[in-house]
């Protein structure tokens, strides 16, 4: 068959066809390496699958790219690489939105601290026999509710922006929530041991709490610091999505009125019993990898963020360890990312007491939980460092609010000649303060109290002034 009637027959450009079959364009399945028609593609198809690795690997640890960034980063490299103007072809990279991450929750949430916490769950759910009861694996945990509601999606006509009457925004409301494994919400009295699991903030560890878990077969069970509570991950996400419904639809029945602390309880409380209910419950503690214990439920790509400030014995990180003989030429974007890995070098550090997770009845958590006895003594207050020095000055201070000093710390030249005091009498059973002022006398250069000790109760500038006693 001829060029011209496969053309015909088929419906495709006779000179297409006769490029492909002189050897002009190639034949081949690959999609990449087909002509296409306008400008030719700025980066090749090893450059643009590069851009591509380093843009997933900056999302996966938290600090994905947008598509300005993106578009700038990929005009700096083509300028480094001197092939003019980018363009994006790749059909896998995407525009999406990133979930927020805070510094310390990617620093907290890596590999070796969830290995670690998994491996003490497991000790202490054998020990007190928890594999096959979800029943007495418990979690708890609080949340904030705002007063101001988020206004959920409305009905409307194409065009018009709708607005949604709000509470004012005056407090936020604790909500705290307990729920099972087994779906249950209020923790019924068991005889068998019953595992509670909470974070570790300072306020809730004791050796109070322990010894009364000892006691009452409680294990208190505390939870990685910086990391979400199978409650965060199934439970509070829906509590507060039907909450702002709840307010929106209060808000509509009852026009003019707020949301305030004597009606909260009441709206909160029918989101509460639908979000903390039995299916979110189980869901939660099944994706935490409570119940049923699964390691590996939590997966690598959760804790990619913490990667840059992973730490070594030699106090670099991970990442940055490079062996001197197998030193290569950084690329444009391996230098991104270097800079990106070395940031976290840069943050200064503080000393803290060591963490406490785990069961915090056991022995090494409760040496933790001692108090240090290598206090350090209080630094001295202002007024003590003014109490202190207060009879170097040869004046005497016009306050009496600096009574203490009439002691034997004071001078007699600083004294009142008449009382024989620093401050007056009825200053010492004041209960405000009060400027006290002083008189010096011209003829025997003793200090009096005026108004108090004397009659005078102002001296002007050169007016003549006796005390009681030179009269």
């Amino acid at each position: 068959m001829s060029v011209y009637k496969a053309a015909i027959l088929y419906g495709l450009p006779e000179s297409m066809l006769r490029d492909r079959t002189l050897g002009l364009q190639p034949v081949t399945n690959e999609h990449e390496n087909l002509p296409s028609l306008g400008q030719l593609p700025t980066f090749t198809a090893n450059e643009e699958r590069q851009l591509v690795e380093h843009l997933s690997y900056m999302a996966s640890i938290g600090y994905g790219h947008t598509r300005s960034e993106l578009l700038n980063l990929a005009t700096d490299w083509a300028i480094t690489l001197s092939t003019g103007r980018s363009r994006r072809r790749n059909p896998d990279v995407t525009l999406a939105k990133p979930q927020k991450l805070s510094v310390l929750r990617a620093k907290c949430t890596s590999e070796e601290t969830i290995n670690k916490y998994f491996a003490e769950l497991e000790k202490v759910m054998k020990k007190h026999d928890l594999d096959n009861h979800p029943e007495l694996i418990w979690n708890i945990d609080e949340t904030g509710l705002m007063m101001e509601h988020n206004p959920r999606h409305v009905v409307c006509v194409k065009g018009m922006t709708p607005q949604a009457i709000t509470s004012s925004r005056v407090k936020t409301v604790t909500i705290i929530a307990c729920g099972s494994a087994a779906g249950i919400r209020l923790p019924p009295y068991y005889d068998h041991s019953v595992m509670i699991l909470f974070d570790g903030h300072k306020s809730h560890i004791n050796l109070t709490l322990s010894a009364w878990g000892e006691a009452n077969n409680v294990v208190f069970f505390v939870l990685p610091q910086h990391t979400s509570h199978p409650l965060d991950v199934g439970c509070f996400g829906p509590l507060k999505n039907i909450y702002h419904s709840e307010c929106q639809s209060y808000m509509r029945r009852n026009p003019g009125m707020q949301i305030n602390r004597y009606n909260i309880a009441e709206i909160s409380s029918k989101a509460y019993n639908k979000g903390v209910c039995a299916e979110n419950l189980i869901s939660a503690f099944r994706k935490t990898g409570v119940f049923p214990r699964r390691r590996y439920s939590i997966t690598p790509a959760k804790t990619a963020p913490s990667a840059i400030y992973t730490i070594d014995h030699t106090g670099d990180h991970v990442h940055s360890i490079v062996n001197s003989q197998d030193v290569q030429p950084e690329s444009f974007l391996d230098r991104k990312q270097k800079n990106t890995e070395s940031s976290g070098d840069n943050q200064n550090a503080r000393k803290r007491k060591p963490t406490i997770m785990g069961d915090i009845t056991s022995p090494s958590k409760k040496e933790l939980m001692m108090p240090n006895e290598n206090v350090k003594k209080p630094k001295k207050t202002v007024k003590e460092k003014k109490t202190k020095n207060a009879h170097l000055s040869p004046v005497p201070g016009p306050s009496a609010y600096c009574k203490i000093l009439a002691s034997s710390d004071t001078e007699k030249e600083d004294l009142c000649c008449v009382c024989r005091k620093f401050s007056p009498e009825p200053m010492n059973v004041a209960f405000t303060i009060e400027l006290v002022n002083w008189g010096e006398c011209d003829k025997c250069g003793h200090w009096t109290h005026l108004k108090y000790c004397s009659q005078v109760k102002v001296v002007r500038r050169h007016d003549e002034f006796l005390c009681p006693c030179c009269e």
